[in-house]
């Protein structure tokens, strides 16, 4: 019965195991997905900015430093946000393929070690007799021993 019990409970854990592992891969994929995306619209903000910045100058009839200034910045910006969003790209791909392997099953894989099982009646019955007569031959030397030297020896 507590054999039965213990295979139950192993089961469930199992179980547990698995579920956890499949929803923190799946927590983690939507997280990776929605930071690619803020970087994505920051980018796009970013060039929109760009554009406009570039259309401010060329529009002004005389040409005003401080808006030069402002277009360097961003320029300077956009390599920055490029590398952030392929890095989160990379990083998306890498935890959504993670998160398809613990959908199928395939990122824990719980191995069985022992497959304890209960020795049978007839197995104990062995082993005590077993160890009955090993203790009776070692012991019958010892015992044969002790009664002659507590013996009493009549001169005849």
């Amino acid at each position: 019965m507590a054999l039965d019990v213990t295979r139950d409970l192993g089961v469930l854990i199992v179980e547990h195991e698995k579920l956890v592992r499949r929803e923190q891969a799946e927590r983690a994929a939507r997280d990776a997905d929605r930071t690619r995306d803020a970087l994505q619209v920051a980018l796009q903000r970013r060039t929109d900015d760009v554009a406009l910045k570039r259309s401010e100058i060329a529009e002004a009839q005389t040409p005003e430093p401080e808006r030069q200034v402002e277009l360097v910045g961003l320029l300077g910006s956009l390599p920055r946000l490029e590398r952030d969003l392929d890095g989160a790209t990379q990083r998306a791909a890498s935890i959504e393929l993670g998160a398809a392997l613990e959908r199928g099953g395939v990122g824990l894989h719980f191995e069985l070690a022992d497959d304890a099982s209960l020795p049978s009646r007839a197995a104990r019955v062995r082993l005590v007799s077993l160890a009955a007569v090993a203790s009776f031959l070692l012991g019958l030397p010892l015992v044969a021993m002790a009664v002659g030297a507590f013996t009493w020896r009549t001169s005849a």
